[in-house]
C-alpha cells in the first residue's frame, strides 16, 4: 500500500519522521490479485493443464480435468438441493481425494464450506458447527452418515460422476463473488465452544494467489497436506496448491504416511511443532517451508531448516486469513516475522486506537484485504474485535489481535510474549 492511500490527517499526532515509518513499516504493498474467486484460479489450471496430477494420496491420484468434472457433478447435486451463494455447507470428511472434490464443489455453488474432520471432531463440536452456522445441508462421506442427525445430508461418494469425462459433469451457473463467504473455520480458544470465523474468497485469494503466500507453487511442484483438515492451515495447503497448478499430496492418517509424504514433496506448510519432528538433512527434496499456526519457534529449529530450504516464519490469526506477516529467514537472524504481506497493514495503537510513537508499545491491529467478515452469530464480539479502519481509504475493517508489540528500528515487530518485556 502506498502512503497516498492514508486518510488525510489521521497521523497528525505523530512526528513527521514517525509518519513516514508508520507507512514504511506497517503498510504492505498494493498488488492486484488475478482472480476474484478461488475456484476460478483452479478452473484456469484445469483448462490449461488438464492432464497434470492435481491430488494424490497413498493409493490413488486424479488429474486437474478429472477433479474439475467430479467437483462439477457434486456442485450440480448441491445446487438442485438449493445451495446458493451465502449458503453454508458442512463438509464432514476425512483426508482424501473425495474431500478435495467436496471443497471445490461447494465453492462452485457459491456457498461456504465448513471443514469438519469426521474422525476427530467431537459430536458436540460437529453439531454446534452445523447449527451455529445455519447449515441446512451437510456434504458427507458415507462412513460418517450416522453422525449427522440435525440437517439434511448428501453423500459425497454417491454424488461424484463415475465417468469424469461425461457431459453430465457440468458446472452449475457460477454466482459467486469475491466478497462472498468461501470457508468458515471453527477455531477453538479458551471459550466454551469454538467460534466460527467467516473467510471470503477475496481473503483467501489474497494469500494463496500472490507472493509470498503462494510460496512459489506452480505446475510440477508437490505440496504436502498434513495439517488437521478442520484447521486454517489446511485451507492454505489445499487451496494454495490447487490455485497454483501444483500437485497436492495427502498425508493420510498415520505417522508412517506423513513420513512418506515428507519424502515426496517440494513445499511444506506446517506448525513449528510438526517441523521439529523432522531432520531437514534427511528431506533434501523439500525446497520451501512456511511455519505458522503456533509460536513454538526456536532459533535452533529455524536455523537448521533455513540451511536447507527457503524457510518462512509467519504470524497471524484465522480472523486475518491465517498469516499477516511472513519473513524469509536467514541463518543467524533473530526469529520473528516482520514483512507485512501484500494488501494488508499492521498498526500499533494505544487504548484509544491512536498510533503510538515508533518504538512504543501498543496493541497490534491488523487491517487490509486479509481481515475476515467476522464471527458467526457473535455480533457483539465481532463489533468489539472488528472496527472500521480509520487510517486507509479502503472502507475495510481492522482486527484487534489483543497482542502487545512494538516496532524495532529495522522495521520488524517485537512481541511482548517473545521479547520477555512488559509495559
Amino acid at each position: 500500500m502506498q502512503a497516498t492511500n492514508l486518510r488525510h490527517g489521521v497521523l497528525q499526532a505523530l512526528s513527521s519522521s514517525d509518519q513516514i515509518l508508520f507507512s514504511k513499516f506497517g503498510l504492505g504493498t498494493t498488488i492486484e490479485f488475478p482472480f476474484e474467486c478461488i475456484h476460478h484460479a483452479f478452473e484456469l489450471h484445469a483448462r490449461n493443464q488438464p492432464n497434470s496430477i492435481a491430488v494424490q494420496d497413498m493409493d490413488d491420484k486424479t488429474t486437474y480435468a478429472e477433479l474439475d468434472h467430479q467437483a462439477n457433478s457434486v456442485a450440480s447435486h448441491l445446487r438442485k438441493l438449493g445451495v446458493t451463494p451465502d449458503s453454508r455447507v458442512g463438509l464432514v470428511v476425512e483426508r482424501s481425494i473425495s474431500m478435495v472434490i467436496g471443497i471445490l464443489a461447494i465453492l462452485k455453488t457459491g456457498a461456504a464450506y465448513i471443514p469438519l474432520d469426521g474422525n476427530d471432531t467431537s459430536n458436540e463440536s460437529l453439531n454446534h458447527a452445523l447449527q451455529d452456522s445455519g447449515s441446512t445441508i451437510a456434504l458427507i462421506q458415507s462412513r460418517f452418515a450416522n453422525r449427522i442427525t440435525t440437517v439434511m445430508t448428501l453423500i459425497l461418494e454417491d454424488s461424484i460422476c463415475p465417468h469424469p469425462s461425461s457431459v453430465h459433469c457440468r458446472k452449475p451457473q457460477d454466482l459467486a463473488a469475491g466478497e462472498d463467504s468461501a470457508c468458515i473455520i471453527y477455531a477453538q480458544d479458551s471459550s466454551y465452544r469454538p467460534k466460527g470465523i467467516d473467510l471470503t474468497h477475496k481473503n483467501i485469494v489474497n494469500l494463496v494467489c500472490i507472493s509470498p503466500g503462494n510460496l512459489g507453487m506452480c505446475q510440477g511442484l508437490r505440496v504436502s497436506q498434513i495439517t488437521n483438515i478442520s484447521s486454517a492451515l489446511a485451507v492454505w495447503e489445499i487451496l494454495g496448491s490447487l490455485c497454483n497448478g501444483s500437485t497436492l499430496v495427502l498425508g493420510g492418517t498415520s505417522i508412517r504416511e506423513w513420513n512418506l509424504v515428507m519424502k515426496m514433496v517440494d513445499i511444506v506448510i506446517a506448525t513449528p511443532t510438526m517441523l521439529s519432528l523432522y531432520n531437514p538433512a534427511e528431506h533434501r527434496n523439500i525446497k520451501v517451508v512456511a511455519a505458522a499456526g503456533d509460536r513454538n519457534y526456536s532459533q535452533g529449529l529455524v536455523n537448521i531448516w533455513a540451511r536447507f530450504v527457503k524457510f518462512y516464519t509467519c504470524r497471524g490469526h484465522t480472523e486475518t486469513t491465517i498469516v499477516s506477516t511472513m519473513q524469509l529467514h536467514s541463518p543467524g537472524r533473530n526469529v520473528g516475522p516482520s514483512k507485512v504481506i501484500p494488501n494488508n497493514s499492521i498498526y500499533i495503537l494505544d487504548e484509544k486506537r491512536q498510533p503510538v510513537e515508533m518504538g512504543g508499545a501498543g496493541i497490534v491491529w491488523i487491517g487490509g484485504v486479509g481481515v475476515s467478515r467476522g464471527y458467526v452469530n457473535l455480533s457483539r464480539l465481532s463489533s468489539l474485535k472488528y472496527r472500521y479502519d480509520p487510517f486507509l481509504n479502503n472502507g475495510m475493517s481492522m482486527f484487534d489481535t489483543g497482542e502487545l508489540a512494538r516496532w524495532r528500528p529495522d522495521g520488524s515487530l517485537e512481541y511482548a510474549d517473545e521479547g520477555g518485556w512488559q509495559v
